[in-house]
């Protein structure tokens, strides 16, 4: 097995950086494995949900907008 310190140096932290930075990613890395699959599914589903909304709002917001011209390129 390998020491956290192995892993982080394989993952690119420095091994002078913050302490408060690998204390984060530790406390990270221990909350995504106590996350079961059914909790990630319900995730993903509120998440899609979000975004089908958040993207027809954002398709109308762009067509208000005329920043480029199209029609003058292809031709």
């Amino acid at each position: 097995m390998k020491k956290i310190s192995e892993i982080m140096e394989e993952l690119g932290f420095r091994p002078d950086g913050s302490y408060e930075v690998k204390k984060a990613f530790i406390k990270n890395l221990i909350q995504q494995a106590q996350v079961t699959e059914l909790d990630r599914q319900v995730a993903k589903r509120e998440s899609m949900k979000a975004t089908t909304i958040d993207s027809k709002a954002k398709i109308e917001g762009f067509e208000q907008l005329n920043l480029f011209d199209f029609e003058k390129q292809s031709s």
